[in-house]
């Protein structure tokens, strides 16, 4: 058994040791596990898979002096998830009162079985700092989740109540546009969350949604209120064959739906026009096709060059 000294003058010196310099990106690419529950690919996080996520989860950064970022992007484009891996990040590493926001409670029921519990499980580094949902007085509940520095509040937009509870450094709000207009008569529930961190300096607050009608959308009102990012995305294409390595296209494109457009099948009209240029010495015999995809420059272009105070990020994707 340890003795007391030995064991204060470890946890003196933890406490002298300064936290690793990390962005949200780097923190879910290090620690970041996903569960089978709630993810088609269980694993270790990789940001590099959903590269425009990036730069959103950084502005929530400790590091980064953004206070507000908007992002407004179609459907299952990992908008839940980049929160999920805020939240990560803030148990971990930047530790304080926090309010996560659903459309419903019944939703933020959904989201605390289905996905909270599974990161906080399956991430080691969170799983020593929340105590086990099942054990006595432990500070993990389904609306709430108690840690080192602070805690998580999870509740519905449709409950004025959940939304005045406490003060919170961190306001985390997804699927704004499936909030009601007004909550039990005391106005907009965006509104009312958000003022839960007003007394923080340092506060982080991040909506979220996939826009519903235009001019009535909330996040379309949000996004336009902010610097209007956008993201573009330099592609460089390239197809080569297993034959004789030659390089049959290489280009450079700007629209990320050609990109996807240039991953499918090619049709037979374009394949007789590449036996003609490769594989001439093996008799025009075209081995099967390899397509290598590079995605070079990923960055989200300034609109708005005026600074107004927080960043708004539209992503759209067609297939």
């Amino acid at each position: 058994m340890r003795d007391g000294s030995a064991l204060y003058r470890e946890s003196f010196l933890s406490g002298l040791r300064p936290d690793e310099n990390l962005t949200v990106s780097e923190w879910a690419d290090k620690y970041r596990m996903l569960s089978g529950k709630a993810s088609s690919e269980p694993g270790p996080w990789r940001t590099d898979r959903t590269p425009y996520l990036r730069e959103i989860m950084d502005c929530m950064s400790s590091s980064s002096s953004v206070q507000k970022v908007v992002f407004m992007a179609g459907a299952q484009l990992g908008k839940t998830e980049a929160i999920n891996n805020v939240v990560g990040y803030m148990i971990a590493h930047a530790p304080g009162p926090a309010m996560f926001v659903q459309p419903t409670i019944d939703m933020a029921k959904r989201l605390s079985k289905q996905r909270l519990d599974s990161l906080i499980h399956e991430t080691p580094c969170l799983a020593d700092k929340v105590a086990p949902a099942r054990s006595r007085d432990s500070g993990n509940t389904m609306f709430s989740k108690e840690y080192p520095g602070g805690i998580l509040l999870l509740t519905g937009a449709n409950s004025a109540t959940g939304l005045r509870s406490a003060p919170c450094r961190w306001v985390l709000l997804d699927e704004v546009d499936a909030f009601p207009a007004d909550v039990d008569g005391e106005g907009d529930p965006c509104a009312l969350a958000e003022r839960r961190a007003s007394t923080f300096s340092r506060r982080k607050i991040i909506l979220t949604s996939t826009p519903t009608v235009k001019d009535m959308s909330r996040i379309e009102t949000e996004y336009l209120a902010s610097d209007q990012r956008r993201f573009f995305v330099r592609a460089h294409i390239v197809i080569t064959c297993n034959g004789c390595s030659g390089r049959i296209f290489s280009g450079v494109m700007l629209i990320l739906q050609l990109l996807f457009m240039f991953a499918k099948n090619v049709d037979v009209t374009y394949l007789n026009i590449i036996k003609a240029r490769c594989c001439v010495v093996a008799n025009g015999d075209l081995h099967q096709l390899q397509r290598i995809l590079v995605l070079l420059g990923f960055t989200y272009h300034r609109f708005i060059r005026r600074w107004v105070g927080r960043v708004g990020k539209k992503l759209s994707l067609n297939f």
